[in-house]
């Protein structure tokens, strides 16, 4: 008796993918808008992709430096991440995006939270 043939195992989705599948996950927000807006910002939708420019730098009134940093596919700013947060697991960039979007709904527009859905950009992505 000879062993079956392997089962080849479907590829390990694209990061995209993945990101597609996260955003997925929250109904309340629009997923294609969302999207864009994580490709426009990212470019290749890696969770480990972070910006920690001089740009990124959040100070308090005094000038002392709270933080340096966005993060991720959705590049969620430094300041909307706790200590114990995994900046580099995507469930968890999608998941502090969202909390974002959410409050920023509170008062307007969720979306503006993201530069590139301000300035347009995320459209070429749609």
């Amino acid at each position: 008796m000879t062993d079956p043939a392997p089962v080849n195992p479907s590829p390990p989705a694209t990061p995209c993918e993945q990101m597609i599948a996260e955003v997925n996950k929250y109904t309340d927000w629009n997923a294609h808008i969302m999207q864009a807006i994580a490709r426009a910002e990212n470019g290749t939708c890696d969770p480990t992709r972070h910006n920690e420019t001089a740009s990124e730098t959040h100070r308090r009134a005094d000038g002392s430096v709270i933080c340096v940093g966005s993060y991720g596919a959705l590049q969620v700013g430094c300041l909307h991440y706790s200590a114990t947060d995994d900046r580099n697991d995507l469930a968890t960039n999608i998941k502090i995006a969202h909390q974002l979007w959410q409050n920023r709904q509170k008062w307007g527009n969720g979306y503006e939270a993201w530069t590139m859905f301000t300035n347009g950009r995320y459209k070429a992505n749609l």
